[in-house]
């Protein structure tokens, strides 16, 4: 009896269910006889999982099978190593192609750099020569273009005509 009250004695009362293990008893739970079925169980799995003796493989089939393997294996290793080979070699010429672009893109930019620098210097000569004398000519200039215009308009009536 745990805690009851003043009236009534069992009314307080809780009963917990346990149960008492012995040894001998084959019954109660984790006892010897479960985990002798189970060591059996597992002694039986294992002999299952082992190979008769028709499944053996004997020595030799081993060595032959390993040789088998490793001799395919060196044969897959030496193509692969034919192919790095063979693509660093398209590499290296690729390289040495690319390196001669290069090279001669940038000989060709240092040419026209030249090329510009003294055509510009040139150029400029020409122009601070030429710029004073077309201010001053510049109406004359301008006749000369209307009476160009003219000319040419007659020009081409007379080949429209002729035609």
């Amino acid at each position: 009896m745990i805690y009851g009250d003043g009236e009534d004695e069992f009314a307080g009362f809780n009963f917990c269910r346990f149960t008492i293990r012995i040894e001998n008893d084959d019954e109660s739970p984790d006892t010897r006889g479960q985990l002798k079925i189970i060591q059996e169980k597992l002694d039986s799995l294992h002999q299952a999982s082992k190979p008769s003796s028709t499944d053996e493989y004997s020595q030799a089939t081993v060595k032959s099978l390993l040789e088998t393997l490793t001799k395919e294996h060196s044969t897959n290793l030496e193509k692969m190593n034919k192919v790095v080979d063979n693509s660093a070699t398209v590499c290296n010429k690729t390289t040495k192609k690319v390196n001669k672009l290069i090279s001669d893109a940038t000989t060709f930019m240092n040419n026209f750099q030249t090329s510009f620098e003294l055509n510009t210097t040139k150029a400029t000569k020409q122009y601070l020569i030429l710029a004073p004398l077309l201010k001053l000519k510049g109406k004359n200039f301008k006749k000369f273009i209307v009476a160009l215009k003219i000319m040419l308009l007659k020009v081409v009536d007379y080949l429209v005509g002729n035609i």
